[in-house]
C-alpha cells in the first residue's frame, strides 16, 4: 500500500492524489472512522470528478488548520461486510493538513497587522482626547495636562498594550493547548504521533485498541509498557 507523510496544503494534496490516486476514494477527517465524502460505490470513473467533490466539501466548511485529513483510494470498488464496514484494504493513501507554510505566514502577518492597527487607533483616540483637554477655556483656568502625563508614563503604556492584547485575543482566538494527564512534553507527543502515522495506516484504531486494553486489562497493558521501557 502506498502512503505519504503529512502534505501541507490542500492544493498540493489534490495534485498528489490526481497523479497517484484513483477515482474510487474516501476522505476522512481527523480520527473519524466514517468518511466525510467518498466515491466508494464508483459513481465517478474520472478522477477529476472525485477531485471536484473533495473541493466542494472544503468550500462548504471552515477547516481547522491543525486537523489532519486522509484520502484513501482503491483500484476497484471495495467490499463491505454485512454491517457496512469496509473490508478491502486501500491501494494507497495520503495525509495532509489544509494550511501550507505560506498560508500560515500570511495569517501571522495579518494578525500582527491587526494588532498594530488596534494599537494605532487607541493611541490616536488618546491623542485626540489630550488635544481636547488641553484647549484653553475662556471662563475657567486651563486644565492640567494630565493626559500627556498618563500617555508618557511607561507603566501606563505597558498597561495599554496589555489591554490591546486582551482585545485582540478576544477578537482572534488563538490555539489552545489542552493538558493531558501523563503528557509532560506536548511536542514530543506530536512528533511521536507523526512518526507512528508513517508506519501504521490504522493508527487511530490501533491506539483505541491499546486504550481499551489499558481500561479492561491493566495487567497486560503494564506488561507491554515494561517491554517497551527496557
Amino acid at each position: 500500500m502506498i502512503g505519504t507523510g503529512i502534505i501541507r496544503g490542500t492544493d498540493k494534496a489534490l495534485q498528489y492524489y490526481q497523479e497517484e490516486g484513483t477515482p474510487i476514494f474516501a476522505l476522512y477527517e481527523g480520527a473519524g472512522k466514517d468518511p466525510v465524502c467518498h466515491n466508494l460505490k464508483g459513481k465517478f470513473d474520472d478522477i477529476e470528478e472525485s477531485i471536484e467533490l473533495i473541493k466542494k466539501y472544503f468550500n462548504y466548511i471552515t477547516p481547522d488548520p491543525r486537523t489532519k485529513y486522509v484520502i484513501k483510494f482503491w483500484d476497484e470498488k471495495p467490499q463491505f461486510d454485512a454491517k457496512g464496514k469496509l473490508t478491502t484494504t486501500p491501494d494507497g493513501s495520503l495525509r495532509f493538513i489544509t494550511n501550507n507554510d505560506e498560508e500560515v505566514s500570511e495569517y501571522i502577518a495579518g494578525y500582527q497587522q491587526r494588532v498594530g492597527s488596534y494599537n494605532n487607533e487607541i493611541l490616536s483616540r488618546l491623542a485626540a482626547i489630550e488635544t481636547k483637554m488641553n484647549e484653553p477655556d475662556e471662563e475657567e483656568e486651563e486644565k492640567p495636562d494630565f493626559i500627556s502625563g498618563i500617555v508618557s508614563n511607561p507603566e501606563i503604556q505597558n498597561m495599554i498594550v496589555g489591554y490591546i492584547g486582551m482585545i485582540v485575543d478576544r477578537l482572534i482566538p488563538m490555539k489552545k493547548t489542552v493538558a493531558i494527564n501523563g503528557v509532560t512534553d506536548q511536542n514530543k507527543l506530536e512528533v511521536a504521533l507523526e512518526i507512528l502515522s508513517k508506519h501504521d495506516e490504522e493508527l487511530d484504531n490501533d491506539l483505541f485498541l491499546l486504550a481499551t486494553m489499558a481500561e479492561n486489562d491493566a495487567a497486560q497493558f503494564q506488561f507491554l509498557l515494561k517491554m517497551l521501557r527496557k
